[in-house]
């Protein structure tokens, strides 16, 4: 019996460390779609009170038509006051809109933030960077994506200091710039997002590699790690397709990225991502459940 102990104190320990592993992974998911839910809430709350803000606006703007074509000095009296009240309760509606608005973008971010440490507790392996997307650092000069063509106006280059061009193999090239796209201040760029349908959380990152290690490089093909799981933190087995295009552009990526291979349960690789300009870029992950949608800025 005292020779055995050892064994059974071992696989004591062993079970209890993975039952601890399995139950922070979903702690952290539970915590996630309980704070999902109460953005939720919040958001629906906001979007009651501008509803009954904006109600009470078109009601104002109809008593003011209305008291332009009067003549009673009574009913104009009465008329103002009413006005005012309105407008105090518009003005308080608002305040409250916006005020849970607020809330919701707060409870949404812990609720990310929870699947963010979910992910990284069951993905080890395969999530280790959960910091936004970024473009590689390097000294290599990156081309456009056909380089026997321009891959920008020249006279563009010129206004944003960048009329360098190089020789290769004989082919005078230009380096792709950005044109006619406005990024918005509040963009989310965070790698775990929450899909369309709120059915679904997902991660991205670049799959490491010896040239740009986990950043995203310009004009060279690469891969991506994209792991996928419902919301209680259970892994998504399901086919995906890729798309990525450039909001305020009329193209996509030069290339059709696909998922290649299962990693492991609800982790797969996506090969053959390739961006051949800087600036906004969304990236879908859609599947006949839902979708899932990542901005990068490059």
């Amino acid at each position: 019996m005292q020779a055995r102990l050892p064994f059974a104190v071992a696989f004591i320990l062993i079970q209890s460390s993975i039952v601890a592993c399995f139950s922070s992974h979903h702690h952290h998911f539970m915590e996630g779609q309980k704070w999902l839910e109460t953005s939720t809430e919040q958001s629906n709350g906001a979007r009651q009170k501008i509803l009954e803000a904006n109600s009470l606006r078109k009601s104002i703007a109809l008593k003011h038509k209305k008291r332009a074509r009067s003549k009673n000095t009574t009913q104009l009296a009465a008329s103002s006051l009413n006005i005012e009240q309105e407008a105090e309760q518009m003005r308080l509606l608002q305040k409250e809109g916006a005020f849970l608005r607020s809330l919701s973008i707060e409870s949404k971010a812990k609720s990310v933030k929870h699947f963010q440490n979910g992910f990284s507790d069951h993905w080890s392996q395969w999530v280790k960077k959960v910091n936004p997307l970024k473009l590689a650092s390097t000294d290599e000069t990156f081309v456009s994506h056909n380089p026997k063509h321009f891959s920008a106006d020249p006279r563009a280059l010129a206004l944003h200091g960048l009329m360098s061009t190089l020789e290769r193999e004989g082919n005078r090239e230009l380096v792709a710039i950005l044109q006619s796209q406005e990024t918005p201040d509040d963009l989310d760029l965070s790698s775990v997002k929450i899909s369309r349908q709120r059915k679904l959380v997902g991660h991205i990152e670049v799959f490491p590699h010896k040239r740009w290690g986990s950043d995203i490089p310009l004009n060279q093909i690469h891969s991506w790690v994209l792991a996928v799981a419902d919301l209680s933190g259970e892994p998504i087995n399901d086919t995906f397709n890729v798309v990525g295009h450039m909001p305020g552009h009329v193209h996509g990526l030069p290339t059709q990225p696909r998922v290649t291979k299962q990693l492991a349960p609800g982790v797969y690789l996506i090969e053959g991502i390739k961006f051949q300009m800087r600036g906004w870029w969304v990236m879908q992950f859609e599947t006949e459940r839902d979708s899932l949608r990542f901005n990068v800025v490059l």
